[in-house]
């Protein structure tokens, strides 16, 4: 990670992009947790207590941490009382419940119940508890104090609300607390959950935290309250000023050796700092802690395996908090934890400074969920990318896409899985050739609801996707004939990436694969549409998964050029051929029923039980049609009258035609992995008699076999 963050650090230096630069142990607050403002007068008394909602303002707020749960003004606590019995745990179960109700009890009687609760319980401020929030109200702000100096009259509030923490002793918190949530249960039923499981710990097995940010009750009376952006960046200034290092360490580092980047190898021993990110959570920088044994196989361990010096250390944190922050999500970074179920990011940057930033990680991964309902977005997107970029190459004609992507495979640790570069004028090619090769497909539409409920269904063409939205198919696996999707991770983003931007060795090893893997997981579901369509019917497809349908032929086709088979060549072969023999044969065997069944159509029809075997034996496949057709022949020949007669004329005309092309052009006995492909979109692909499919009855083949 150090690479691509020392990297990524020296080209926003480059282009003077200007970057807000947080002291390491000054860190947001984190937005998981639930968190109270602890409102305190002037005699450091706890007068109210105020929920934070807004979970976006809590994670721009900071607080300066120097050890795990060691942080000032906002802290950690748990929980004030357990129930030691099981009589009280139940009755804290039950007023609970109670309370939330939409007729909680009167407030003198919640008050007394919730007193006789609190006599049957042990408070859990015990142990070391009382010590870490000493530590965390007295002795960390009184460091902070000495840090800080004297403020400007405008930010003197901070001081002020250290002041008022520091004549406060757990005891006493856990007292004032204790009354002042007892007293809110009571009278605000409303927000009594909150309140109620700050209070007691009643559930689970082990008690959950919850913040406090101490804060001044008449914050109103100061230019800035104590936690305001403006006062914490000025504390951040004489946090990095008082840290930094002075002009004799700065001199003797020079005569040293350098640190790993060549600059000054100031300040070694310390750890590597962290950043919080939204997807990934806390990343440090570089763990390679002494505690594991392992880790001293070379003799170094912890920040001596790696030298490192402060100034570089500070240039790789704040270059991964610009790259990360939530504004420019779909710009620089996207969340790519669905595509294999671990928590991880893909960040992708320009090394030269475009007129205009570009959706690159969004290009790559596309939007997240619900905001694509057309489908068309990737067009749109891509559009706008090529535009921003083609006057970058234009005035920068070396420069680069660099493309990294941090994952947490355990849970914890973050690592770098993917790492790659890439010139600006092949991500261009790669995003033509994408859009292009998306669309190597026969005529070809899918029959789909309507966005609203109650909406007619209508036929949809097939949709471009997202390179991450290539994987999560191949990582889909279809089933029970296409109506159960399982996740079988087996690619990953840096696949997706792939088929994007390589060629050669590289894109005809991955593309092999994919086709290989997307045949399997996939051949449920596009005999389902096959069948589904031939009937004119939505095939039935959980909401979640939906979207593949529309995916399915597009991914085909791409995966196909990538392999060097175009439309123009592929549409006029054998595999193609016979698979849009067998979907004729469906179309057939469903006029058939129509007309002499009475509507009663089989739960699988003939040409699509025959496409397993076809795919595999195309020759034999054909021998078995030749055997099952003459009984629909002889009906359609002897259907004179009726609205049917014309389809049904006409499919046989169709079957007849693409019989002699196969004889001309000769049946394979067996299929590779891109003949099973071609086969499979000759079977999806609409008949072109008419240009546009209806949804009457009396339609050309087309609408009633897409």
């Amino acid at each position: 990670m150090l690479n691509e963050l020392h990297d990524l650090a020296q080209c926003l230096k480059a282009v003077e992009v200007t970057m807000d630069s947080w002291h390491t142990h000054f860190k947001t607050c984190p937005k998981s947790t639930a968190t109270f403002c602890l409102l305190l007068n002037s005699m450091g008394q706890v007068v109210d207590l105020e929920p934070i909602v807004d979970r976006e303002r809590l994670g721009s707020l900071r607080k300066w941490e120097v050890a795990a749960g060691v942080s000032f003004p906002a802290f950690n606590v748990l929980p004030l009382y357990e129930p030691t019995c099981d009589v009280a745990k139940q009755a804290a179960v039950e007023l609970r419940k109670a309370v939330t109700s939409k007729t909680p009890p009167k407030t003198d009687e919640t008050y007394q119940r919730l007193q006789r609760i609190i006599g049957s319980s042990a408070s859990l401020w015990v142990k070391k508890e009382p010590t870490r929030i000493t530590k965390c109200v007295a002795t960390l702000a009184e460091e902070i104090v000495r840090t800080l100096g004297d403020p400007p009259d405008e930010f003197v509030s901070i001081l002020e609300l250290i002041g008022r923490t520091r004549k406060l002793t757990a005891e006493g918190l856990h007292a004032q607390l204790a009354s002042l949530l007892a007293k809110k249960i009571a009278e605000m039923p409303s927000l009594a959950e909150d309140w109620f499981d700050a209070l007691f710990f009643h559930s689970g097995k082990e008690p959950k935290k919850w913040s406090l940010i101490a804060e001044l009750s008449d914050r109103s009376a100061f230019a800035y309250p104590a936690n305001h952006d403006r006062v914490q960046m000025w504390m951040n200034t004489r946090f990095q000023a008082h840290d930094a290092p002075s002009a004799q360490t700065s001199e003797e580092s020079v005569n040293n050796q350098p640190d790993a980047f060549a600059n000054p190898a100031i300040r070694l021993l310390d750890s590597f700092p962290s950043v919080r990110l939204p997807v990934l959570g806390n990343v440090i920088l570089r763990s390679m802690s002494s505690e594991s044994p392992c880790q001293r196989r070379y003799g170094f361990a912890d920040s001596q395996s790696c030298r490192v010096g402060q100034s570089t250390r500070q240039e790789m944190k704040t270059a991964l908090e610009w790259i990360g922050h939530p504004d420019r999500r779909e710009r620089t970074w996207c969340d790519v934890s669905s595509l294999n179920g671990v928590s991880g990011s893909l960040f992708a940057y320009p090394s030269e400074k475009p007129e205009t930033a570009p959706e690159l990680a969004g290009l790559i991964v596309g939007p997240d969920e619900g905001l694509d309902p057309d489908g068309a977005r990737f067009e749109a997107l891509a559009a706008r990318v090529t535009t921003s970029l083609t006057r970058l190459s234009h005035e920068h004609p070396d420069s680069e896409v660099r493309v990294f992507v941090l994952s947490k495979p355990d849970g914890f640790r973050t690592k770098v899985v993917i790492s790659g570069r890439y010139s600006v004028n092949r991500l261009l090619e790669g995003t033509n050739e994408w859009k292009v090769f998306c669309l190597n497909l026969p005529s070809l539409l899918i029959r789909k609801f309507g966005p609203n409920k109650g909406d007619k269904p209508f036929w949809a063409e097939p949709y471009i996707p997202y390179p991450a939205e290539v994987v999560s198919s191949l990582n889909t696996a279809w089933e029970r004939a296409g109506t159960h999707a399982e996740q079988v991770p087996g690619f990953a983003i840096g696949d997706g990436l792939g088929l994007l931007l390589e060629d050669g060795v590289v894109l005809k090893s991955i593309a092999t694969r994919a086709i290989r893997t997307f045949i399997a997981n996939s051949l449920s579901l596009a005999l389902a549409l096959g069948q589904s369509h031939r009937q004119g019917l939505v095939h039935p497809m959980s909401k979640k998964y939906a979207k593949q349908a529309l995916l399915l032929p597009s991914i085909f086709g791409l995966l196909l050029a990538k392999l060097g088979r175009m439309k123009g060549d592929y549409m006029k072969g054998p595999p193609y051929l016979v698979g849009r023999l067998l979907s004729l044969a469906d179309q057939l065997h469903v006029e058939y029923c129509l007309d002499e069944r009475k509507g009663q159509i089989p739960s699988q029809l003939f040409g699509s039980a025959l496409m397993p075997t076809a795919l595999e034996q195309p020759e034999k496949a054909m021998a078995l049609l030749c055997q099952r057709i003459p009984p629909y022949k002889n009906w359609a020949t002897r259907l004179q009258e009726g609205e049917r007669v014309g389809l049904t004329k006409f499919l046989l005309s169709e079957m007849g035609r693409l019989c002699n092309q196969l004889k001309e052009c000769g049946i394979p006995k067996t299929s590779d992995d891109t003949d099973k492909a071609e086969m499979l979109l000759g079977y999806l692909a609409a008949n072109v008699k008419s240009k546009e499919p209806t949804d009457s009855t009396e339609s050309t083949l087309e609408g009633a076999s897409t």
